[in-house]
């Protein structure tokens, strides 16, 4: 996969093989900011079996409790150690749910958008 990424959230690259979280920053700045910016090469991500990329906004990463904590990459991270076999759709909204527990009634002050793409076989 060749990507660049506008600095939206970090990317997410899930390893399935190893259980572990790769957090990806910005490769360029966010479209429409300047005009005629000469873009590098895009990124490449090697995708492996059961790997899972991951477009969530900062709506989920800093969605904070009632006592201000956010539910961070940490929280991002124990999701998908014990998530990341459901299909994508099943993902979605169990990370949703997820968030939403975790900030207790506290108000959604951000969008909460998530996209997650699966590499099966």
């Amino acid at each position: 996969l060749h990507y660049h990424s506008g600095g939206q959230g970090p990317l997410l690259h899930y390893h399935a093989a190893e259980g572990r979280c790769e957090w990806l920053g910005a490769s360029t700045i966010p479209m429409g900011i300047m005009g005629d910016v000469a873009l590098e090469r895009p990124q490449p991500m090697i995708l492996e079996p059961g790997d899972v990329v991951g477009l969530i906004s900062d709506g989920i990463y800093e969605y904070a409790d009632g006592d201000g904590e956010q539910f961070g990459e940490n929280g991002v991270a124990r999701f998908m150690a014990e998530n990341h076999e459901l299909p994508c759709a099943g993902m979605i909204e169990s990370l949703r749910r997820a968030v939403t527990a975790h900030a207790r009634g506290a108000p959604q002050e951000d969008d909460m958008t998530i996209v997650f793409v699966k590499r099966e076989a």
